[in-house]
């Protein structure tokens, strides 16, 4: 399914250079776009558009579902220690790594290829315009844009919902283990109640409506190091499948 989610990714990224987005046949409307000159309107598709939109509506809330589905087993399997331990070495680590070599590459990219969108006298050659987006502002912390996440985005904030998986559920174990008991209990009877069938539906519309209030892109995301408060309460909901009573009996086993 990650395998999927990621091939989709590909699609819906390559759609997005495609669409007309929010202006529909608006002509004019796109032309008046600040991303106008990075993009070709003869070549938009409200078709593309759509697939585009179809793709992102579900996509990354399924990465957030796969995580949260995996945390939780390996922190009923492992423990709170062992949790934060592995998913610092397989998503801190990594995070830190391919920021710092990807920053300079993403930047080299986008500077490049406006180079030679803009250029429409072609009054530079390739090689020219390779040669003046090769310079120090490429790297991180040296060029006029501030660091941000770029699309690790989600990544980013997997470390936040981690954090504060292990303070949660390692803070109400210590001080009232009833309650985090009692929470699983309820969840997992909701689920397998004859009303279960909307709990799903229920948790997606939820998010859905807490994401969607700030976009016109299906929901909102930030590049930001420090994400706009209601983004991560409500995708916390995706990663933090509250421990159900079956994990102290894993434990006691």
């Amino acid at each position: 399914m990650r395998a999927a989610m990621m091939l989709m990714g590909i699609l819906l990224h390559v759609g997005v250079m495609y669409m007309a987005m929010p202006y529909g046949d608006d002509a004019a409307g796109i032309i008046a776009d600040a991303r106008d000159p990075y993009r070709d309107i003869e070549g938009y598709s409200m078709t593309a558009q759509r697939i585009a939109w179809a793709v992102h509506i579900f996509r990354m809330p399924a990465f957030m579902l796969l995580a949260g589905f995996f945390g939780a087993m390996m922190f009923q399997k492992r423990g709170a220690f062992s949790f934060l331990k592995n998913r610092f070495s397989r998503i801190v680590i990594p995070l830190v790594i391919f920021w710092i070599l990807i920053w300079p590459v993403d930047r080299f990219a986008w500077g490049f290829g406006a180079n030679m969108i803009l250029d429409q006298e072609s009054n530079l050659t390739v090689w020219q315009n390779l040669g003046n987006a090769l310079s120090l502002k490429v790297l991180p912390f040296v060029g006029d844009l501030a660091p941000h996440t770029m699309h690790l985005w989600f990544i980013y904030q997997l470390v936040y919902f981690y954090i504060i998986t292990f303070l949660l559920h390692s803070g109400l174990r210590k001080i009232c283990p009833r309650v985090l008991e009692r929470v699983g209990s309820f969840v997992s009877s909701l689920g397998k109640s004859k009303a279960g069938w909307i709990f799903l539906p229920f948790a997606v519309v939820c998010t859905w409506l807490g994401l969607s209030g700030n976009s016109t892109f299906h929901f909102d995301v930030s590049f930001s190091w420090a994400p706009p408060w209601y983004i991560l309460p409500v995708l916390f909901l995706w990663l933090d499948w509250i421990s159900p009573p079956e994990g102290h009996r894993l434990r006691q086993a």
